[in-house]
């Protein structure tokens, strides 16, 4: 029995500081994204998209990829993130541990957990002139409304076709240098073929 006991407890003992290597292993590799020298101190844009540049469909995302939303939970933490009306609703509450600006044409809008904002050039401005970085987060009129300001764009791209409604806006990738790319690991949890890139404006 003292035999079995001590097996057991060992092999809890792997497991643990295994699953400690595949985390440490996981946060080096969004790290080296996130933490890219290339990579300037200003206006983001930060999003998943597929194959014809997809991102969701009846306010929703057509796809569940869980290695993709680690990324951007670690990405955008303790900064700023800008969204439309639609896209708070469809998350339905305030990003944690993220500053949250939603951006209405409704002036009558009002939310306890973020501050809401009518004017998109204000915000961009008061960006473009500070040190401290501004991800934005959708949607797609949100997206094509702040490419034309951005600094540096993070995008996963899922290498499959999906039925959508709300696409990211296409952009010239001339006037883009790509400083980074790491290709996600496809298992059970994330089944798609996909990739975190990032481009910096030339």
């Amino acid at each position: 029995y003292k035999k079995s006991s001590y097996k057991m407890r060992k092999f809890i003992f792997l497991i643990f500081f295994y699953l400690l290597f595949v985390i440490k292993k996981r946060n080096k590799k969004y790290d080296k994204l996130i933490k890219n020298k290339g990579v300037k101190k200003m206006i983001h844009l930060i999003a998943a998209i597929g194959k014809n540049n997809e991102i969701g469909k009846n306010n929703v995302m057509p796809w569940h990829l869980p290695a993709d939303l680690a990324y951007f939970k670690q990405a955008t933490s303790d900064h700023t993130v800008l969204m439309g009306r639609k896209t708070y609703e469809s998350i339905g509450k305030a990003l944690p541990n993220r500053k949250n600006v939603v951006l209405t044409t409704d002036k009558e809008y009002h939310l306890a957990d973020a501050t809401v904002v009518h004017d998109l050039h204000e915000v961009l401005t008061q960006y473009q002139n500070s040190e401290e970085v501004l991800f934005v987060i959708g949607g797609a009129n949100v997206y094509e409304q702040c490419l034309q300001y951005a600094d540096a764009l993070y995008v996963t791209r899922i290498h499959h076709e999906f039925e959508a409604d709300a696409f990211f806006p296409s952009f010239n990738e001339d006037e883009w240098k790509e400083t980074c790319v790491i290709n996600g690991e496809t298992n059970e949890r994330n089944p798609y073929a996909y990739g975190f890139y990032i481009y910096e404006r030339n």
